[in-house]
């Protein structure tokens, strides 16, 4: 870019500051759509019928992932491009700023730590990089060399931000074999606070990452809410039924507690996964012929419980849950390429393909701009700081109330439903929502409101931003 660093960054900061809203002020499905060859861009969906798209609102280049940050939208331009492109949804969807991440780096991932604050992973690099999104400034590098293959990388690919850590995916990518997965596969564990890398096994020679059972973990992870554990998504070695599957890991030990389900009983090779309950997921899966299907499956066994969608070759590649009950299908067919939309309750297709201008290739959601809250201030009565927020699964809230009147805490979600009563203790110590609804099934992605009154008095309200 020809723009001076110093005048984007401030348009960076005076666009954090603008109160204008997406067109019809609601939850949006974000889509990175591609030609998979010269252009690429961002199209908007609405979460419910009649299911408007917005079409084109940003270009960005063919090959790109997204990730959402307090309403900002940071966009991973990879390879050739190998930068990154934020931008605002509030002010018409302008890049605010965009920067290197180093020449034929291949960027896979960034995650934001605060707006002044982020990682990078590269493909092709072993330093992971600190950025200052505001500015495009490199802070800093951490280096993941001795996770290494025989190659000389370590391919680290997707992240997940986790209290004070960030877990960095090591895919170990034989480069001289035809791309094969060298075992073992791993996380790498960041501290946050020391910027430096974690030796998750001291007692062991060298520098210890989380070992995984499976190889080649290969799409963004999610907390599960049942166990707490980091939900890790690993393709194996394609068209092979192996190694691959979702493969629980424990964060309080660092370890590996197994597979929650694997290729062999889902019939493929992994490509993605998104929570709706305790007895149900979904799964995208690659099968040796190179077909892709949508699947229901069993979290709680592992179990597939249907083959929900089969277009006839390799055409799917995103899916999305959403609180209303909805999950969202990124489906690249070559006649009618669009999002699909199913019922979570029937699980039958209800919509689509619903037109994104370019094929879909990667689904998130952009939340309700009036979510988009600053923190809670101190004060008497209320409601403090929410940890983590956003949220994989459970959050702890903070109450900031003296002793008096029994108080209420409940929460709704983005269409005014209440969806959990939280039991307040007499002491007033901090509450967890958990992330499930009143009868017991886990809430998917989306904005969820908390509000915290004594008798028929609302005392405050607070938004949460549930990941999957």
């Amino acid at each position: 870019m020809n723009t001076p660093k110093s005048i984007i960054g401030l348009l960076f900061l005076i666009s954090l500051a603008l109160g204008s809203s997406t067109a019809d002020g609601a939850d949006l499905v974000l889509a990175v759509t591609t030609d998979f060859s010269s252009s690429g861009s961002l199209s908007t969906l609405s979460v419910q019928a009649p299911w408007i798209s917005d079409n084109d609102v940003a270009t960005i280049h063919s090959d790109a992932v997204a990730r959402v940050h307090d309403r900002m939208i940071y966009v991973v331009n990879r390879l050739v491009a190998d930068n990154i492109q934020v931008i605002n949804p509030d002010a018409d969807f302008a890049t605010v700023q965009q920067f290197s991440v180093g020449a034929a780096s291949d960027p896979q991932d960034i995650a934001v730590i605060s707006e002044t604050r982020a990682y990078v992973s590269r493909h092709n690099s072993n330093l992971l990089l600190e950025v200052n999104p505001v500015t495009g400034e490199h802070l800093g590098t951490i280096s993941l060399l001795e996770f290494a293959d025989p190659d000389g990388l370590c391919e680290m690919h997707r992240m997940h931000i986790d209290g004070n850590y960030l877990y960095v995916q090591i895919q170990r990518l034989n480069r001289n074999a035809n791309w094969v997965p060298v075992p073992p596969s791993l996380l790498a564990v960041i501290d946050l606070n020391t910027r430096q890398l974690v030796d998750v096994d001291p007692g062991e020679p060298g520098m210890q990452g989380i070992t995984l059972a499976g190889l080649n973990p290969i799409a963004p992870m999610q907390i599960d809410p049942v166990s707490g554990c980091l939900l890790v998504p690993e393709a194996g070695r394609y068209t092979v039924i192996d190694a691959g599957g979702i493969e629980a890991v424990d964060l309080s030990t660092w370890e590996s507690t197994g597979f929650v389900t694997t290729e062999a009983q889902l019939g493929g090779d992994l490509l993605d996964f998104a929570l709706w309950s305790s007895t149900k997921a979904y799964a995208l899966i690659s099968t040796a012929s190179f077909n892709t299907l949508l699947l229901s499956f069993n979290p709680l066994t592992g179990d597939l419980i249907e083959t929900m969608y089969n277009p006839g070759g390799y055409l799917l590649h995103d899916l999305l849950t959403y609180a209303g009950g909805y999950l969202y299908l990124a489906d690249r067919d070559y006649v009618t390429p669009g999002v699909r939309v199913f019922d979570t309750t029937t699980d039958q297709l209800i919509a689509g393909p619903i037109d994104t201008g370019l094929p879909p290739f990667e689904l998130l959601l952009l939340p309700d701009p009036s979510s988009h809250l600053p923190e809670p201030s101190s004060q008497a009565e209320g409601i403090g700081r929410a940890c983590p927020n956003p949220s994989g699964g459970g959050v702890r809230i903070h109450l900031q109330s003296p002793a008096g009147e029994p108080l209420a805490a409940e929460v709704y979600d983005v269409f005014g439903r209440r969806i959990r009563a939280i039991a307040v203790p007499a002491s007033r110590s901090d509450i967890v929502w958990d992330g499930f609804d009143q009868s017991g099934r886990c809430v998917p992605a989306g904005v969820y409101h908390l509000r915290l009154s004594a008798g028929k008095r609302l005392l405050d309200t607070q938004s949460i931003r549930i990941v999957r």
